[in-house]
C-alpha cells in the first residue's frame, strides 16, 4: 500500500475496527445502518462492515458510487437522507437494523433508534453535522437497544497496549484489498488552505491528503 493510502488507515479504520467489534459486538448476519457514508469514517465502516460478514446500509445524499469505484467496493444498499427510517423498515422488512453507525448527530441519533431491531446498538462516533443530539431515554427501554460511545483516541489514552490488537484486526484486510480508502487527490503540504476549502465546500470525492 502506498503512503497516501496507508496515511488514512490509522484514524478511520483503526476507529472503525474497535467501533463495529469491540463496542458494537458486530456478528456475521448483521445488517448495518452507516451515516455520512461518503465520509471517511462512513466509508471504513462500510468496507470493514461487508469484510465482517454484514448486510450495509448506506445513508447519504453524496454520488457514493463515484467516489467508492476506484476502491471497487459498494455498499449492498443506498438509501437518501430525507426518509431513512422508511427505507430501512422497507428493507429490512419491519425488523431493523441490528447496528446503526452514526458519526453525523444532529436529528440522526433519535430517528435511528426507531430504526434499531430488538437489542440493536447505535453507536455515536461524533457531531459531523455541527449539532450534539439529546436523547430521550424512554426509547432505550421501550425497545431495548443500546446508545454506544466510540472514542478511539479516549480508550488509547488509557490503554494503549490494545493498539497492536486493532491492529492485528485490520491488517489482514488492507493486505487483500478490502480496507482501502478512496483517495481524491494528493496535496502538497503548501496547499493545506487548497485542502480546507475543499473540505468546507464538500466537493472533495474521497480522503484529501497532504505530503511533505
Amino acid at each position: 500500500m502506498d503512503f497516501p493510502h496507508a496515511a488514512c488507515l490509522p484514524s478511520n479504520y483503526l476507529t472503525m475496527t474497535f467501533g463495529l467489534l469491540r463496542r458494537g459486538r458486530m456478528r456475521r448476519g448483521d445488517t448495518v445502518l452507516v451515516h455520512g457514508a461518503s465520509g471517511g469514517l462512513g466509508i471504513a465502516a462500510m468496507q470493514l462492515a461487508s469484510a465482517f460478514g454484514g448486510r450495509v446500509i448506506a445513508v447519504t445524499s453524496a454520488p457514493l458510487d463515484r467516489i467508492l469505484a476506484p476502491v471497487g467496493y459498494a455498499p449492498d444498499h443506498v438509501v437518501p437522507e430525507d426518509g431513512f427510517p422508511e427505507a430501512v423498515a422497507e428493507l429490512t422488512g419491519g425488523r431493523g437494523a441490528d447496528l446503526v453507525v452514526d458519526p453525523v448527530g444532529n436529528d440522526r441519533l433519535e430517528r435511528s433508534l426507531r430504526c434499531l431491531a430488538p437489542l440493536g446498538r447505535a453507536l455515536v462516533l461524533g457531531f459531523a453535522g455541527g449539532t450534539i443530539p439529546t436523547l430521550r431515554t424512554d426509547q432505550l427501554f421501550a425497545r431495548n437497544v443500546d446508545v454506544v460511545g466510540v472514542g478511539w483516541g479516549a480508550f488509547l489514552a488509557v490503554a494503549p497496549e490494545q493498539m497492536a490488537a486493532e491492529w492485528k484486526r485490520l491488517l489482514p484486510l488492507v493486505e487483500c484489498g478490502v480496507a482501502k480508502p478512496p483517495i481524491d487527490r494528493v496535496l502538497p503540504l503548501e496547499a493545506a488552505a487548497e485542502a480546507l476549502t475543499l473540505l468546507e465546500e464538500r466537493s472533495a470525492r474521497g480522503r484529501l491528503v497532504l505530503t511533505p
